[in-house]
């Protein structure tokens, strides 16, 4: 089909797919790149119904999605990548290679940069994959879904084995006076303000490692370890059983997929229930489901609409746009970072502009950096990191 062109062993659509997903998943990330998940709800609503609109909006349609949509794709680039090996064993080094190098990467831009990183989890999660690449597509299947629910085993039988049914689950994150949408067990997301504004290096790269820990005990709490390596396993399976070929053409799966996200999503938010409840409800655990059947849904909705709209009259030019970042996401990603902090943490207005105006400032930075990727690509195979990353894999 028109939507599988190949060039140069790339799959075309694989490239709009993930160009889409990292210009939309920066629309999540400049809430705290702007530090706006830590301003005080007596500050926020300041700003007016606008931001209460938008940001519903994001939390909706955008949060959880795009890392699961580009989750499911490092999955399939596995297995196109594995394809290309004859020898397995040497692909095995080298993909282990690849993923100390990202591992690198992700250390230097987790700690130094931003620490909402998700190259470290990218990379040691990677290596899970390695286990399964022999393994047949429905035990992938089965292995996927445990690992998905594995946060809703655990938590059930928390409140069987400790707690008991019926329990009354407590929220671990400490009550503030004055709560931002982010607030830490040990600080207020009006202090991470205060120490990101101060201009002062020293105290920018303590805040930055104080997130970054506690984002990480979040990680561990929540098993969003396991959640990705789930991810990436339905990737790799999807591309076993030929899903880009037999099931996301159809346009029953572009409205079920539809049905189900939206669906699954309004549940969940209506519930307004919490990944932090220790021990759980079993009301709570089924906030869970919906929660992660909603950014699967609206996933795999993202990708039928792409698909279809690629194969339309005009689709296919309208998405060439994306392909550019699509292949040198991993530049892109970096790009996004380091103007996004040097804009707010270095300007020193963390945490003082609306969510309106950080959207605009959003569609900026992927405009900037979506010019940049368009001429480079016009002169070079590869994007800048990403070629340096190969040299570092590659490497004899």
């Amino acid at each position: 089909m028109k939507a599988l062109q190949q060039c140069d062993n790339r799959i075309e659509i694989l490239d709009i797919f993930r160009g889409f997903a990292i210009c939309c998943i920066l629309f999540n990330n400049m809430l705290y790149f702007s530090g706006y998940e830590f301003i005080p709800a007596s500050q926020r609503n300041l700003f007016g119904t606008a931001d209460v609109a938008i940001y519903k909006c994001i939390d909706f349609f955008i949060t959880t999605k795009f890392y699961t949509l580009l989750s499911i794709l490092f999955g399939m680039s596995f297995y196109l990548q594995q394809k290309k090996y004859q020898d397995k064993s040497r692909f095995k080094k080298i993909y282990k290679r690849r993923l100390f190098a990202l591992l690198a990467f992700g250390i230097i831009h987790g700690i130094f940069i931003w620490y909402g990183d998700i190259l470290l989890m990218y990379s040691l999660m990677g290596f899970g994959l390695l286990y399964v690449m022999n393994t047949k597509p429905k035990r992938l299947l089965y292995c996927a879904i445990i690992l998905l629910l594995l946060v809703n085993i655990t938590g059930v039988l928390i409140m069987l084995i400790k707690a008991g049914p019926g329990s009354n689950a407590v929220n671990s994150v400490a009550a503030v006076a004055d709560p931002s949408f982010l607030d830490y067990p040990d600080m207020s997301g009006a202090e991470v303000l205060r120490h990101i504004n101060s201009l002062k290096p020293a105290q920018i790269f303590y805040i930055n490692f104080h997130n970054l820990s506690w984002k990480w005990a979040s990680y561990l709490l929540t098993f969003r370890p396991f959640t990705i390596l789930g991810f990436f396993i339905l990737g790799y399976y999807f591309m076993t059983i030929s899903f880009l070929q037999t099931i996301l053409p159809h346009p029953k799966f572009l409205i079920i997929s539809g049905l189900v996200g939206v669906g699954a999503t309004m549940l969940s938010q209506h519930m307004e229930g919490s990944f932090f409840k220790f021990p759980s409800t079993w009301e709570n655990e089924l906030f869970k489901i919906l929660e992660l059947a909603g950014q699967i849904g609206l996933c795999f909705f993202y990708m039928a609409l792409i698909y279809h709209f690629y194969n339309s009259k005009k689709g296919k030019t309208i998405l060439a746009i994306f392909i550019p970042a699509g292949k040198m996401a991993f530049s892109f990603y970096m790009l996004q970072s380091i103007i996004g902090i040097l804009f707010f943490y270095i300007g020193g207005i963390a945490g003082q502009v609306s969510l309106r105006h950080t959207l605009y400032i959003a569609i900026c930075i992927n405009l900037l950096i979506g010019l940049f990727t368009g001429y480079w690509m016009q002169k070079h195979q590869t994007g800048p990191l990403e070629k340096f990353w190969r040299m570092l894999y590659l490497k004899k």
